[in-house]
């Protein structure tokens, strides 16, 4: 008994602190094409005027813009782009999905082919050079 009255207390402040978590930060502005947003576990179809949550990841997928009202600030989400809903959100650039990928896949390609390209000539000089017949001297 003396348990359950001393971790009420614990359990309440628990709740109330999660509960003070849920309460919207901002919403959406407006909603061209399709807008979802990453929120925990879950994928949440947004249009405008829905609430954000602090945290919230805002994507907007190919061929869809979005304006977000979040912390005192408007931010535009463009084609393929994402924001994290923060407080320091305002003035921050959006992530760009598409410049993401193709900047990445032009980097790795260029390293995969320099590899297969130099790999024939690095072994031919490393025979080469342990291929010759001069006696080694003791």
């Amino acid at each position: 008994m003396n348990a359950i009255k001393i971790l009420a207390p614990a359990f309440g402040a628990a709740f109330l602190i999660g509960a003070a978590h849920a309460e919207p930060v901002g919403t959406m502005t407006s909603v061209e094409g399709e807008v979802f947003a990453l929120r925990g576990n879950e994928t949440i179809t947004l249009s405008a005027g829905d609430e954000l949550l602090a945290n919230d990841r805002v994507v907007a997928r190919e061929a869809a813009n979005a304006t977000i009202d979040a912390y005192g600030c408007a931010s535009t989400l463009n084609s393929g782009a994402m924001i994290s809903v923060n407080d320091s959100m305002c003035g921050a650039e959006p992530i760009s999905f598409g410049y993401a990928q193709a900047e990445g896949f032009a980097f790795s390609n260029f390293f995969i082919t320099a590899a297969l390209i130099a790999t024939p000539a690095i072994i031919g000089i490393a025979i080469s050079e342990s291929d010759d017949d001069d006696p080694v001297s003791p």
